[in-house]
């Protein structure tokens, strides 16, 4: 995986992200991950997972 993904609408989730354990960031009115290698297939289905709750 490389590259950053940003979400449009969901900076303001990122305290209640960050506090379940998800390494994101507000850039620019965004929500955003970067997935590297050290980010597993898991770790992104759990971000989108809780996207879904949102």
């Amino acid at each position: 995986m490389g590259g950053i993904v940003s979400v449009a609408g969901h900076a303001d989730s990122v305290d209640r992200l960050a506090a379940r354990g998800l390494a994101v960031a507000h850039r620019g009115g965004h929500l955003r991950m970067s997935p590297h290698f050290y980010a597993s297939d898991a770790d992104v289905d759990r971000l989108l997972a809780e996207l879904k709750t949102l």
